[in-house]
């Protein structure tokens, strides 16, 4: 996630997380341009991310390509809402 907001070009102005026991991890990120969740769940080896980001020159695209690749999958499911 880290390396994500770094090469997303996103800032970071809060962050905390939560360890589910046994298992499961969930993650928020509040930036300047909005926030980044992730709440995972491994026992289905399947993680749900949000990404809300106001700034203009974002590009939501390139955004799901970049997670494609850091998490090594090509199984996806996104929804990009122009607002």
């Amino acid at each position: 996630m880290e390396e994500l907001i770094q090469e997303l070009d996103l800032h970071v102005v809060s962050q905390t997380g939560h360890q589910f026991s046994p298992i499961g991890y969930t993650y928020a990120y509040v930036l300047s341009e909005s926030h980044f969740t992730i709440h995972t769940y491994p026992e289905y080896r399947s993680c749900y991310l949000d990404l809300f980001c106001c700034n203009p020159q974002f590009d939501p695209v390139h955004a799901i390509e970049r997670i494609k690749q850091k998490f090594h999958t090509e199984h996806v499911r996104s929804q990009i809402i122009r607002r």
